[in-house]
């Protein structure tokens, strides 16, 4: 296992848009940017990538981008928990805007996926959802307004602190991770210090005109903005350090 995942963190999601070697690519650059800077990172690639994924990076977390919830008998098709864990998947995602669950199903996911032995990281609209959603205990509650997603969203997000309270109120456990609009690492930087234990992106990665340059930016600046947030007199003397030593090695 990977060492726990703790603040600040990054998510990189592929969805689908990558062919394994550019995957792989990326992966290594999170890999050693998430050395380089202390920051936690998890992949969320392909189920037939994970294997790959996690072979190439072992000490980051890999969490599948879904799972079916059906039982190990007539499911035929079915990607299972139990086959992820087995694939190598430290995770799991659920109920993304673009793979919903019924929310009636929602426990029982983050159940199956417990006892697989995975962690969860499960998806919410707003604050109301969210709060709801932290009643079953998952790893981390990913905070994303849908109509955010793909964007460039440059306004300060004044509901973070709101849905931090809410959640840590019902389970102090559950990490929130905010989303939803990342174009750069200016985003990034700018809500880890307003707040988010993480942030990802998926998007903007994809389409940089260099994907690992862009990746290791973003990692940095989540490591910047926990900085910024609490106030450390040497952030960019601490950031520079680690680099040049990165450098020397």
């Amino acid at each position: 296992m990977p060492p726990p995942i703790r603040a600040p963190f990054f998510e990189f999601g592929p969805k689908t848009s990558l062919d394994r070697a550019p995957l792989l690519e990326i992966v290594n650059a999170a890999r050693a940017a998430s050395a380089r800077y202390d920051v936690p990172v998890i992949l969320t690639p392909p189920a037939l990538d994970i294997e790959a994924v996690k072979r190439a990076a072992p000490e980051l977390w890999v969490f599948a981008q879904a799972m079916d919830i059906a039982s190990a008998r007539a499911s035929t098709g079915a990607i299972l928990a139990r086959a992820l864990a087995a694939a190598g998947a430290d995770g799991v995602m659920l109920n993304h805007v673009e793979r919903r669950l019924d929310e009636r199903l929602l426990p029982d996911a983050v159940r199956q996926a417990h006892e697989a032995g995975l962690l969860t990281l499960l998806c919410a609209d707003d604050v109301e959802q969210a709060t709801r959603y932290a009643r079953w205990s998952p790893t981390l509650i990913l905070l994303e307004p849908p109509e955010l997603i793909g964007t460039a969203h440059r306004d300060p997000r004044p509901w973070i602190g709101a849905a931090d309270a809410a959640i840590a109120h019902v389970d102090p456990n559950v990490l929130v991770m905010h989303s939803g609009g990342i174009a750069d690492e200016h985003d990034v930087r700018a809500l880890i210090a307003q707040g988010a234990a993480g942030t990802g992106c998926s998007t903007a990665i994809v389409r940089a005109a260099d994907p690992c340059d862009m990746t290791t930016r973003m990692i940095r600046a989540a490591r910047e903005g926990w900085n910024d947030r609490n106030q450390t007199k040497e952030d960019p003397m601490a950031v520079s350090a680690v680099d040049a030593q990165g450098a020397a090695q």
